[in-house]
């Protein structure tokens, strides 16, 4: 039998054990996507191609259409590094929630070879921002989707003329921000239904005066986002947001990762971190 003294040391071990688990699941996730980078900058595809379960299925948003095979995932890849001999790619923040890891990254790349049918222009190197969602299954990729702004891309490459944007300054004062104890798998569903109501107003009482939000080669203050909003529901008066999320992934510590559709085709993908900075408005 055991002692008293034995057997509390026992329950604490187990108990640390347990505990230490996902944490430690999670950092192997976040060392095997460090992998992963490296195999991709290094253009191995037959390394990185390891790293994916035979069933993989991988989401290039931009298509439209899922990649399905690991052959055709081999040629999605080295077509892309034939096109960008000198494509690089950095990872900026990696978060973790159970089996899911998100990672935005910066890619940089010169345009010398033909790329889903556009001609080689010989330019390029502009860093371009997306984000991929990687889902694990044990130590194998099972999905993968990657979100990148197309047009962003064909501006580097100097297929698409780069727009002079205007000045973001709302129409109106924005009310104060109102603190909520919804999670924030709640808050960004009730942001989205105001946003889909196109009332501005009740979506700035959401945002924290303080936020940063981030869009590629921009970040917003809270007034120039609803400013923004404000011009996207100006060109598109019946823009809304569609009432099935493709992710609605809780971060832990206030984060969320969500990407949702907007009609004619445009794709949206909001990053919201919530470690330095707060985008969304939370009671303590």
């Amino acid at each position: 039998m055991f002692s008293r003294n034995q057997l509390c040391l026992l329950i604490s071990t187990i108990l640390i054990v347990f505990v230490s688990i996902p944490q430690t699941f999670s950092q192997d996730l976040l060392k095997i996507n460090k992998e992963i980078g490296e195999a991709i900058n290094a253009h191995d595809v037959d390394k990185l191609l390891t790293y994916f379960a035979d069933d993989v299925i991988y989401e290039f948003i931009p298509l439209q259409i899922p990649i399905t095979t690991k052959e055709e995932i081999k040629k999605f890849f080295e077509d892309l590094f034939k096109a960008f001999p000198d494509y690089t790619t950095v990872s900026e923040h990696a978060i973790f929630s159970g089996n899911i890891v998100v990672t935005e990254h910066v890619t940089t790349g010169t345009h010398l070879g033909e790329w889903m049918g556009i001609p080689p222009t010989g330019k390029g190197g502009t860093p371009t921002p997306h984000i991929d969602i990687w889902e694990y299954e044990g130590e194998k990729v099972k999905s993968l989707r990657t979100y990148i702004d197309m047009s962003m891309v064909l501006m580097s490459i100097g297929v698409m003329p780069v727009p002079e944007m205007p000045p973001f300054v709302p129409s109106f004062t924005l009310p104060e921000p109102e603190p909520s104890n919804l999670t924030t798998k709640e808050l960004n569903l009730a942001l989205q239904k105001r946003f889909s109501e196109h009332d501005l107003s009740a979506v700035a009482k959401m945002i924290h005066p303080d936020a940063e939000i981030k869009f590629p080669k921009a970040t917003f203050s809270r007034d120039e986002y609803i400013a923004m909003l404000e011009w996207l529901i100006k060109a598109f008066p019946d823009v809304r947001t569609d009432s099935q999320f493709i992710s609605n992934i809780d971060l832990g510590d206030g984060g969320g990762y969500q990407s949702l559709c907007l009609p004619a085709h445009i794709m949206v993908h909001t990053l919201i971190l919530c470690l330095q900075r707060v985008s969304l408005c939370q009671s303590s």
